[in-house]
């Protein structure tokens, strides 16, 4: 048997016994994607009845919370080796804290709609610019669902390649926000001082979720070397 292949079984059954919990957190991964989804399509299409797609964003928050209460129980209730089980823990809260954010995220577009004029000018171009900017986060969040595909399987190269592209990627974002902030202070005077300072802060928040991405995926690559150690 080829040493990567001894390798994989290893590991195959190093995590066999937190198969489930790992299942639940990929179900969690799903409700990210699922959210970020609707919130790219509240952002680009201001004309539909955008509360019905954050109250589906809402109902995915409310899932994940289940989800993170109930993997959260098992593992300190000793379902994972002690080896893994802090990196686990913290796997989990990261992952949440990227729904959280999309669902804040959510909450607070609902509020710009509504105080806001951004149906016109310059406004919804840089809103639809944002929403650009969270395709981009799309690429890495679904890069990170592959990526625990590989963490499932044990698959150590797979996870370290996966998790240097997500990173690679990352950067790529960090560029892209830096522009779309300077395209907003290009056309600041074209803005009142309160749709100038709350479309600066979305900007920002909206990265919080490239950078969680990042975290998670370090932590997955975390796991697997301290199961090896």
């Amino acid at each position: 048997m080829k040493l990567k292949d001894r390798l994989l079984e290893i590991l195959s059954k190093l995590l066999a016994p937190s198969k489930e919990i790992l299942d639940r957190l990929e179900e969690h991964i799903d409700l990210s994607i699922d959210s970020l989804d609707k919130l790219i399509h509240m952002i680009t299409h201001p004309e539909e009845d955008i509360s019905k797609f954050y109250k589906l964003i809402e109902e995915n928050e409310k899932l994940g919370d289940k989800i993170v209460y109930d993997v959260t129980k098992r593992i300190l209730q000793g379902a994972v080796s002690l080896t893994i089980q802090s990196h686990l823990i913290q796997l989990v809260n990261t992952l949440d804290d990227i729904l959280d954010k999309i669902n804040f995220l959510g909450r607070d577009y609902i509020r710009m709609h509504h105080y806001m004029k951004l149906h016109q000018g310059e406004v919804r171009e840089i809103l639809n610019s944002i929403g650009e900017n969270l395709r981009h986060s799309m690429r890495i969040l679904t890069k990170l669902k592959d990526m625990f595909g590989s963490f499932k399987k044990g698959d150590l190269d797979s996870i370290l390649s996966m998790r240097d592209e997500i990173e690679r990627l990352e950067e790529e974002g960090d560029e892209v926000k830096d522009k779309l902030i300077e395209k907003l202070y290009v056309n600041s005077r074209l803005l009142d001082a309160h749709q100038f300072i709350l479309l600066r802060s979305y900007i920002l928040d909206t990265d919080d979720i490239e950078d969680l991405c990042e975290d998670s995926a370090n932590l997955i690559s975390l796991i697997i070397l301290s199961v090896l150690s």
